[in-house]
């Protein structure tokens, strides 16, 4: 599924709930591709809800709680396109640089994100020692290349 019909199905959550079929009217995608956007997104934890059985229970899927829509946004972008700079993201996503920053931080204090030399990337994609020895990598290399520092 494309990136961009994902993003706008998205962008229809909210933290009371929404029907499937609600979402899929507002995202303007077919209730089939709503149904797979939304499980693409609760795999990545950006949406909460299931599908219920049975006659007259529709589902509800929603955001999860502590997490706004652009914050869950850049999430998306993120797990979607790789690691990115505040700027690129701000950019890519056509939203102010310092409001892009603020989430950022929320996100890497929430344990979504971490920062690895001002490129943010999910946290789940790194261990904390991989993050700490590219780190020191990156430093060494520095060194070298410029050892008066």
């Amino acid at each position: 599924m494309k990136f961009e019909r994902v993003s706008r199905v998205l962008n229809t959550l909210s933290c009371v709930g929404s029907a499937v079929e609600s979402i899929a009217v507002r995202a303007d995608v077919e209730v089939l591709e709503a149904y797979a956007a939304l499980e693409i997104l609760r795999c990545r934890g950006l949406a909460e809800g299931r599908i219920a059985s049975g006659e007259g229970s529709g589902a509800r899927f929603f955001l999860p709680a502590g997490i706004s829509e652009p914050q869950a946004q850049l999430l998306l972008w993120i797990g979607e396109h790789g690691p990115a700079s505040a700027p690129e993201l701000a950019v890519r996503l056509g939203r102010n640089a310092g409001e892009v920053r603020t989430d950022l931080f929320i996100l890497r204090t929430a344990g979504r994100l971490v920062d690895v030399c001002g490129a943010w990337q999910l946290q789940a994609s790194m261990t904390d020692a991989t993050v700490r020895g590219i780190a020191q990598a990156l430093e060494a290399r520095k060194k070298i290349l410029d050892p008066k520092k």
